[in-house]
């Protein structure tokens, strides 16, 4: 068995994640392994980052026709019964990508489709949809020496005065271009996928360590300028709940509790919305606009 820790949690698993920070434990808080599973209930027509999936009375099931199928459970237990044409790569990003987010969201997590950095102590989460930019901004303050707490999904614990994120793994994943851009010659870097030429860049020599106080949060958009507002409570729920990783899981009654969630994140941090413009602001420019944004909105609890 292999001893990592990720996201807070001690994981002991049968697979190797070469991604994840390596640990020494004895007790585990959440297990990975291969097992046989039952013929699981028909998926349904929604899709969560490639996977097919079910909530049932056992947990989440997810499909994949290139990993197999993957059960999380209780919060603690990932199983995974391979398909005949299970590629190990797909493997580890459904593993690290929704059946994570699933386990997370079992404890009690909120989790966001966000990638975090730390500055000064404190962290900031962007969100926005797929190819908005939230990783490449993650990268670019990384070069500007911020530190990297988790790239795509993001967990929060809301249930701590101020709300807390826990670090997930020294990785941040980018297009050759963008590593071009900051200086980093993306050649040496391995591969996400095979058939894709996107990038894993190991975050290692600034890699948060323990939880961090979550002390705002970015959506990005498009636009013709490049600016950040504050989004009143009632706007920023909105982006809230359509960027949270696990809505699509929840039953009735975990749906309330996830509304619950977001309200109280907003009441307890600010939500910005964060307007890029592509044709006049560089990827280092904007990351520069958010530090700037950053000092000169601290409240006074903040400069304490």
């Amino acid at each position: 068995m292999y001893s990592y820790l990720a996201y807070g949690l001690r994981i002991s698993s049968s697979i190797p994640l070469s991604a994840l920070v390596t640990s020494s434990h004895e007790n585990a808080d959440a297990c990975i392994n291969y097992g046989s599973l039952p013929t699981p209930p028909p998926a349904s027509q929604a899709v969560v980052s490639g996977a097919h999936f079910r909530a049932a009375q056992d947990g989440i099931f997810l499909f994949w026709s290139d990993v197999g199928t993957i059960l999380v459970r209780n919060g603690r237990d990932i199983i995974v019964d391979p398909g005949p044409e299970m590629d190990e790569r797909e493997l580890v990003a459904a593993l690290l990508g929704p059946a994570m987010a699933a386990l997370l969201h079992q404890r009690g997590k909120l989790v966001l489709h966000a990638s975090t950095v730390a500055f000064n102590g404190e962290a900031f989460a962007f969100i926005g949809t797929t190819g908005q930019g939230k990783s490449t901004l993650a990268l670019a303050l990384y070069a500007l020496g911020d530190e990297l707490v988790a790239d795509e999904i993001t967990s929060i614990d809301v249930t701590c005065s101020p709300p807390q994120v826990a670090p997930a793994h020294p990785r941040l994943n980018a297009w050759p271009a963008v590593f071009t851009a900051l200086s980093y010659d993306p050649m040496p870097l391995e591969k996400v996928e095979a058939a894709s030429d996107k990038r894993c860049f190991p975050a290692t020599e600034r890699f948060a360590e323990g939880r961090q106080r979550l002390s705002g949060i970015y959506e990005l958009v498009q636009g013709e300028t490049s600016t950040i507002e504050r989004l009143t409570p009632h706007k920023a729920l909105k982006p809230l709940c359509y960027h949270s990783y696990c809505l699509k899981y929840c039953t009735r009654a975990e749906a309330a509790v996830h509304f619950s969630q977001c309200a109280s994140l907003i009441k307890a941090i600010p939500v910005n919305r964060l307007t890029v413009s592509r044709s006049d602001t560089s990827i280092t420019e904007l990351a520069e606009l958010v530090q700037t944004h950053v000092r000169t909105h601290r409240t006074p609890r903040d400069n304490a």
